[in-house]
């Protein structure tokens, strides 16, 4: 592609992206240049993009933002918009004071499609920008009077799951299309919306507690009113936030405890081996202590030297502690002592055994 395929191609682009065509661009560079007494300077190949661009952004009609197209289908396509908020985008256009007529009927046919240009269409030719709207309206518009919009908005509440604001934009909507069909006076919509959105926000009772918006006098406008829920929303959103950083913050400890039940399952496995050890070396000893009762019994009409200590004293391999058994424990486990305690019974003490 050439240099000059290649920036006619880009200008098309720009042009069409302003409303506007070639042979719009060739009649506003005519006017300029029969009204500018200077001779014309031949710019040069490379500075011609910018200069053509700057001349068609300094227009004051290339200023203007399109409106939106409107075919009046349904669904609505994607890319369109809904009767409602497209007429009163055109409203705007039609009550312009500086704007002519031609302007106005311009820009409102260029953003219709069928089947809503062909009502234009039906019109007739020289019809205005007003005429066109009303009859739009009468094609596209609402069918309820003002009485039903405003009971459709009286019956709105918040769904679940919605956030407050959005729930407040949709009132906003419904009480706006009630306003234009004289459903409800401009002077009452205030205090006509705190008083639905105080009854209809089912699911955030915390926000209008905060809100109070019952003992506000006079109730706030739309605006304010939706600035302050968002704010409330945000500070909600941060208080959920540090909930859940808090929640992460003790799951992590409680996964220490897992670890630490393993290793007391672990000790307890090594108290049973231990205890199955020490009952194979039990039968000796067992066996010398039941031949000795009689002997004991013999002597025990005589004179007594005093207590007897027993040849193995009752450990409990659970804490370690002299006097009762593992299963009898309800003192925590303590590995190191136990570990003691079975080796200085099995070490030889002096003349443990007795006199033989």
């Amino acid at each position: 592609m050439s240099l000059d395929s290649e920036f006619k191609a880009e200008l098309e682009k720009f042009l069409a992206d302003q409303g506007k065509t070639l042979l719009d661009l060739t009649e506003s560079l005519s006017d300029s240049s029969s009204t500018n007494a200077s001779p014309p300077i031949e710019p040069k190949h490379d500075t011609v993009p910018e200069t053509v661009v700057k001349h068609i952004v300094s227009a004051p009609s290339s200023h203007r933002r399109r409106l939106r197209l409107f075919s009046g289908r349904r669904p609505v396509p994607n890319g369109e918009a809904d009767f409602d908020n497209w007429r009163r985008q055109t409203q705007l256009i039609v009550d312009a004071d500086d704007l002519s007529e031609s302007e106005k009927i311009s820009r409102l046919t260029e953003a219709l499609l069928p089947p809503a240009s062909n009502v234009v269409w039906a019109l007739g030719k020289g019809v205005s920008a007003k005429d066109s709207l009303e009859g739009l309206e009468k094609a596209f518009g609402t069918t309820s009077d003002g009485e039903e919009l405003y009971l459709l908005f009286t019956e709105c509440y918040q769904a679940s799951e919605e956030f407050p604001s959005d729930y407040l934009l949709r009132l906003q909507d419904l009480l706006i299309r009630a306003q234009e069909n004289d459903g409800i006076n401009a002077g009452r919509m205030d205090k006509a919306r705190v008083h639905q959105f105080s009854r209809g926000c089912l699911y955030n009772d915390a926000l209008l507690h905060t809100l109070a918006l019952g003992k506000r006098l006079p109730p706030p406008d739309f605006v304010s009113l939706l600035h302050e829920v968002r704010q409330e929303e945000q500070k909600e959103k941060e208080k959920e936030v540090k909930r859940k950083s808090g929640q992460k913050g003790k799951g992590c400890h409680e996964q220490v405890v897992p670890q630490e039940t393993d290793r007391v399952a672990e000790l307890h496995e090594m108290m049973v081996a231990l205890q199955h050890q020490i009952s194979s070396l039990m039968p000796s000893g067992s066996a010398a202590a039941q031949a000795r009762p009689e002997a004991t019994n013999q002597r025990s009409n005589g004179r007594q030297r005093g207590p007897r200590k027993p040849a193995y004293r009752l450990i409990c391999y659970n804490c370690g502690k002299d006097g009762h058994r593992m299963d009898e424990c309800n003192g925590e486990t303590n590995a190191v002592l136990v570990q003691q305690k079975i080796a200085a019974r099995n070490q030889p003490a002096g003349n443990a055994e007795g006199r033989q």
